[in-house]
């Protein structure tokens, strides 16, 4: 995924609320979209160097959206709509193995009375649902989501049960958006309900994967895959 404007360097100050932060930038303090409902409450700290990418839109309240933030780990991505965009052209490329074979992936696809970010499709292939995760909570090299307590992700994932009691193959991906961990885990202590979804997914033949992403100034790229840590 590249990005169609090139991000413009600045540093946090503060989030008024869930989707409005505040930025020093050469343009001065400007304010910005956060396209994130997460908490990003070790990432969001003041004076974090961030990247805001200009918007042109007449009906948008802000001129910029706060994409990016530098770690000293290097670059995570905040924009929870990038992940389902990243994701499905690296399954489209056909470079990730347990996918191949799919040779179209449809975006927002209604399966079983709900929508699933993706749906895999291919010749002499089981059609396969696949539910993405984007995840920017990284503690000691280990991912970990959701970083809030997530109603609607916990029903996604019974929606992937669900499809497997019917005999379709599906899968959820955690894709981490920035790329220092080594490993995924659930966050149990944050949400049990999610965690415990998981578990029962994974129990019903639901495939869990977990991938890092190479982040920069100029696009995001999923980078390798990672270990999910067994949480029995």
């Amino acid at each position: 995924m590249e990005f169609r404007v090139s991000p413009v360097p600045g540093r946090f100050v503060e989030r008024r609320n869930r989707f409005l932060t505040v930025v020093d930038c050469g343009d001065g303090r400007v304010e910005a979209h956060l396209p994130n409902t997460g908490r990003l409450r070790e990432i969001l700290v003041p004076g974090r160097p961030v990247y805001i990418a200009p918007i042109q839109h007449p009906n948008r309240k802000t001129r910029f959206s706060l994409i990016l933030a530098d770690l000293s780990t290097g670059l995570v991505s905040l924009d929870s709509g990038a992940p389902n965009i990243v994701a499905a052209e690296y399954f489209s490329s056909g470079a990730f193995i347990p996918f191949a074979g799919y040779e179209t992936v449809r975006r927002e696809v209604g399966r079983f009375g709900s929508r699933y970010d993706l749906v895999l499709s291919g010749a002499e292939r089981p059609e396969l649902i696949v539910e993405i995760k984007g995840v920017t909570l990284v503690r000691g090299r280990r991912a970990f989501f959701p970083d809030a307590p997530t109603v609607r992700g916990t029903r996604h994932i019974e929606g992937l049960i669900e499809a497997r009691s019917r005999g379709t193959r599906a899968a959820v991906v955690f894709l981490v958006m920035r790329s220092d961990a080594e490993s995924f885990a659930p966050n149990t202590e944050n949400d049990a309900a999610f965690a415990g979804a998981l578990e029962r997914a994974e129990k019903a033949g639901v495939e869990v994967y977990a991938l890092t992403c190479r982040v920069t100034i100029g696009g995001i790229r999923v980078e390798r895959r990672i270990e999910v840590v067994p949480w029995t």
